[in-house]
């Protein structure tokens, strides 16, 4: 048995470097060590015969291994060329030749995959359905948008595995969820005896989800804690989110398992603690996302099974839009992707207009009333639905004319609930789209708080075209020229785009509104 090798590989005979070995006990030690010469190793400490020996200045033997440029291996170093792979090769084709994909060194060249004996290598080009070099995914075509990027790169909200690469939304299927109660050393209330109530509500969350989704997505929830934490080291800063996240995590790390792979995890306070404890935004909600390789300083990331690379968001009890609250940090959280939906209102000569091709000549305002992502706990709007991955591909077209009949977007047909209309709008974000969609108050759309805004009707939106950043729009007439009004597009009154596209609503009805697109 080998009981001693170089760490260096005896690539350096004769140079100090370190050793790592077992002691009777099974534990891993390191020493210093170096090669004397090319039958014996001079070591500050070895074993040998399952003994202790300490050094005395005698060479320990190299038994039962092979000395190599002075350092004790297990076996000889393979020899690069006859095409098997051997220590210290990661392949082996053969010959000796540049620029083959297997190196003089019989080392696999960068961008290359190589396999078999002798090795058969392939040089790695995105799009042929073999990851390879420094791709993390391969789809088989180099489209952008599909999960797999151009590049060979995951897309924001995506996962992807195999080869070739098979690539879902990470907001789709099961939303493994853990949700941490957290209180603090000053806080008037604790939540013993509220567990029975946090459970009803992550079950009702669980219920909206399920419906908003049509049945795409669901959570899956454990709930741990109280833990009582400390509000010592919190200040007045934006890295208070991430200093609960840490206190959070902590707290829980020895009573949950963390290779379960949570997707989610929700950290839920006390409402009553003072707004101005561990917090940087005024209120006591919001999103972060603990992603690789991010917050690394922060050593409550790292658990005791590993660490954690999750979705988070933290949010309060207690008052009665809880779970709106929820269903709004959820949309955040959901692949940090969907973005606050606000209003836009635009002037041109000091007269109000839909829209207008220079931005600049629009303001946005208070969030929408249509949205999650603004201020009601209904359906995601069609575009944001789109992008959780909850519409299925036929549902959505891009067209600017034509006759279309779009459905509900609560109910859980599966006729087409988004229509896209290429704009020639474009600043320095990029270009953008409009889209509709056609709402009805029944079901979750029939959510009446926080006002009495029913969602009845067309809806017209701008959306920067392929992300989630998009603003509510205003047709004529406009009754209030200041205010904002909440109002879908009126029946067989046309509506022109300053790109003259016209958009008429020819009927509508319970079961769908008909548009035209000239």
């Amino acid at each position: 048995m080998v009981y001693c090798e170089e760490s260096d590989g005896g690539i350096n005979p004769n140079s100090p470097s370190d050793v790592i070995i077992f002691n009777r006990q099974g534990v891993p030690v390191k020493f210093s060590d170096y090669c004397a010469q090319s039958d014996s190793l001079t070591e500050y400490s070895c074993v040998r015969n399952g003994e202790d020996v300490i050094f005395n200045g005698d060479f320990v033997e190299c038994s039962g291994g092979v000395c190599e440029n002075g350092a004790c291996v297990s076996s000889p170093r393979g020899i690069c060329g006859n095409g098997l792979i051997e220590r210290g090769e990661q392949c082996d084709d053969g010959n000796t030749a540049f620029f083959d994909g297997c190196a003089r060194s019989c080392i696999i060249d960068s961008g290359w995959s190589c396999s078999g004996q002798p090795s058969q290598c392939v040089q790695e080009i995105c799009g042929n359905g073999r990851i390879g070099g420094g791709e993390n995914c391969d789809d088989a075509n180099a489209v952008n948008g599909d999960g797999c990027s151009n590049a060979c790169a995951i897309e924001q909200n995506y996962l992807c595995s195999g080869t070739p690469s098979v690539c879902s939304k990470t907001s789709v299927g099961e939303q493994r969820t853990l949700v941490i109660l957290l209180d603090y050393d000053n806080a008037v209330e604790s939540y013993e005896g509220m567990r029975s109530q946090i459970r009803s509500i992550m079950d009702g969350f669980n219920g909206y989800i399920r419906d908003v989704s049509f049945g795409r997505a669901w959570l899956s929830t454990d709930i741990v804690g109280p833990y009582r934490v400390s509000t010592a080291d919190c200040v007045q800063n934006s890295r208070n989110g991430v200093v609960i996240l840490q206190k959070a995590i902590q707290a829980a790390d020895p009573d949950v398992d963390f290779n379960r792979d949570y997707r989610r995890i929700v950290v839920l306070s006390n409402d009553n603690i003072p707004i101005t404890i561990c917090n940087s935004r005024g209120d006591n909600s919001g999103s972060g996302i603990i992603r690789e390789n991010e917050y690394l300083s922060l050593f409550a990331m790292q658990t005791n099974e590993r660490r954690v690379v999750a979705s988070v968001f933290r949010s309060t009890l207690g008052f009665q839009q809880s779970l709106f609250n929820l269903a709004h940090e959820m949309g955040h959280n959901f692949g940090d992707i969907l973005q606050h939906v606000e209003h836009m209102s635009c002037s041109v000569g000091g007269q109000r207009t839909v829209m207008s091709l220079n931005l600049r000549d629009c303001a946005t305002d208070q969030w929408s009333q249509t949205d999650p992502m603004g201020v009601r706990m209904v359906h995601y709007n069609a575009a944001n639905t789109e992008f959780l991955g909850w519409l299925l591909p036929n549902q959505a077209v891009t067209t600017t004319a034509g006759s279309y009949t779009l459905e509900p977007l609560s109910s859980s047909s599966n006729g087409v609930k988004l229509i896209k209309i290429p704009s020639q709008i474009t600043d320095y974000r990029g270009s953008y789209n409009y889209f509709l969609e056609f709402r009805q108050p029944t079901g979750r759309d029939s959510e009446q708080f926080p006002r009495g805004f029913p969602l009845n009707g067309v809806f017209l939106y701008l959306q920067l075209t392929g992300t989630p950043i998009m603003y509510l729009l205003e047709p004529p007439p406009y009754t209030n020229p200041t205010a904002f009004t909440h109002k879908p597009l009126p029946v067989n009154q046309p509506i022109i785009l300053p790109e003259g596209i016209r958009i008429t609503v020819t009927s509508q009805s319970s079961s769908g509104a008909r548009i035209e697109l000239s």
